[in-house]
């Protein structure tokens, strides 16, 4: 599958249905009210009771969008990719389709910044460094450390924050010492706003053409570097990007289909539940 960037219609129609996404309701459908699915995925008794209460907090708190600049994230994001919510009598099966843009620094860079595909994939521990950009988790890296290396590692970024450097500097509205967070959250603040249209686009997009096809879908909630629809059939492909003026290199990502509670092996191998769990 192909997608084209941007087709003007479907970019107006996002803007509506990315505003109705942060008002979704949430309900866990009856036969997984329980959460009993999560079990088999824990051998450690208290990691999986904590779990299940950091699942129902979520759920008693509500759908809430924390944002940087444009960009935004659901705290409902890990209840949706289980696939447990009450989806609609229309869907008879639960799955969760998500397309994940964490190991996408290196063309999210080249959207923004005009930078190298090549150039940013060579950076020290590329795959520790995007996926902790592009989910504003900074826990194993620093954002001067990895604003250093982006530096270093494309003339295009480079040259950017050069000019970037120059207009802060001139402004006699921001303080000395406030100059370089200053910049590094104006990159930051880029970044992710790139990520954020593109990836939306590209799920809606997806959706489209799968539900021409007869594969109903429902874009339902978004993190800062995933979105995740419900869909009524697996869809496991590697789609294309296409960028229609030829500003852009082509790239690819996945999407991956979720069966109800499948989700939580990804999260378990990524060790990003806070609590020594032995998987």
């Amino acid at each position: 599958m192909q997608v084209d960037l941007f087709d003007p219609d479907l970019n107006v129609k996002i803007n509506r249905t990315m505003a109705q996404i942060q008002k979704r309701g949430f309900e866990l459908k009856d036969c997984y009210k329980d959460l009993s699915g999560l079990e088999p995925y824990f051998s450690d008794k208290a990691a999986l009771q904590g779990y299940k209460s950091k699942l129902y907090k979520l759920l008693d708190d509500g759908r809430q969008y924390e944002q940087v600049g444009e960009a935004a994230c659901d705290n409902l994001y890990d209840l949706e990719a289980l696939a447990v919510a009450a989806y609609g009598s229309s869907f008879y099966t639960n799955l969760a389709l998500i397309v994940d843009f964490s190991g996408c620094l290196d063309f999210i860079m080249h959207r923004g910044y005009g930078c190298r595909i090549r150039d940013i994939r060579k950076i020290k521990d590329y795959n520790v460094v995007s996926r902790s950009l592009l989910n504003r988790d900074f826990a194993r890296i620093g954002t001067e450390v990895t604003f250093d290396s982006l530096l270093s590692a494309s003339n295009e970024f480079y040259q950017q924050m050069s000019d970037l450097s120059t207009r802060v500097q001139e402004n006699l509205e921001i303080p000395k010492d406030e100059q370089v967070p200053y910049m590094i959250y104006e990159f930051y603040r880029k970044l992710l706003s790139v990520l954020h249209r593109l990836k939306f686009y590209v799920m809606a997009d997806v959706c489209r053409q799968l539900s021409a096809k007869g594969n109903k879908t429902v874009i339902r909630s978004m993190s800062y570097s995933s979105v995740l629809a419900c869909t009524s059939e697996v869809f496991n492909d590697v789609v294309k990007l296409h960028q229609l003026d030829g500003t852009f290199d082509d790239y690819e990502v996945p999407f991956r289909t979720y069966k109800p509670y499948e989700y939580i092996g990804e999260v378990l191998r990524r060790d990003e539940l806070a609590w020594g769990i032995q998987v």
